[in-house]
């Protein structure tokens, strides 16, 4: 699954309900770190780490 990505969401939550018939526990783990200076990243690696990690 796509965190980033609502199909990709949608897709798997409908394949655990359709082989399960329910979800008991859900983990938000979703996430990764950019190490290093900021100035040293560019726009769009920031904005893609802020997207996974606050909506993802």
């Amino acid at each position: 699954m796509d965190a980033d990505k609502d199909d990709s969401v949608k897709n798997a939550i409908e394949k655990i309900i359709n082989e399960n018939k329910q979800i008991d526990i859900l983990v938000n783990n979703a996430g990764y770190g950019l190490f290093g200076a900021m100035e040293d990243l560019s726009v769009s690696e920031i904005k893609n780490q802020f997207e996974t990690n606050v909506f993802g």
